[in-house]
């Protein structure tokens, strides 16, 4: 029986291959909140005394929980990015999930077996789950229940 269920590891290397599109994405959209004009925030008028504060209109743009999602994934890649630094395994993640080079080439570079190869990435992956799991990202608990009740 895997740690993991199919779903979460799916979703975890997701992030891992669009970590920099993402944090590309985040880094915009920020911009844009930072350099919009306090009338295209949104509507005026709503606070108490019927005026509004375009400091924290944006603020509340840059908390809406998509946003903070994707930054605490972003952190989660990071952070594992950052355990793994230095080690073959971080070659491993930046050959694989940034430079998108495959198995056997990988296995090659880095002179190991396939079986190695499959047992750090799941090091790796196992890892950004139980720091997912930590922030609230994901549930392995829940989504181990639901399996167990399933067979």
């Amino acid at each position: 029986m895997c740690v993991l269920s199919r779903e979460i590891y799916s979703q975890i290397e997701w992030y891992f291959y669009n970590y920099p599109r993402l944090k590309k994405e985040l880094e915009d959209y920020r911009n844009d909140v930072a350099n919009t004009r306090s009338v295209a925030i949104g509507e005026w008028g709503k606070g108490r005394s019927f005026h509004a504060d375009p400091t924290a209109m944006k603020t509340m743009k840059l908390l809406t929980p998509g946003v903070i999602e994707k930054e605490t994934w972003i952190k989660v890649i990071e952070s594992t990015c950052k355990h793994f630094s230095g080690t073959e395994k971080g070659k491993l993640i930046n050959l694989l999930y940034v430079e998108n080079i495959k198995r056997h080439k990988i296995c090659e570079q880095l002179f190991i077996e396939r079986r190695t190869y499959y047992s750090w990435k799941k090091d790796i992956l196992l890892f950004a789950a139980f720091l997912a799991q930590k922030h609230d990202l994901i549930d392995i608990e829940k989504v181990q229940h639901q399996n167990a009740d399933s067979v």
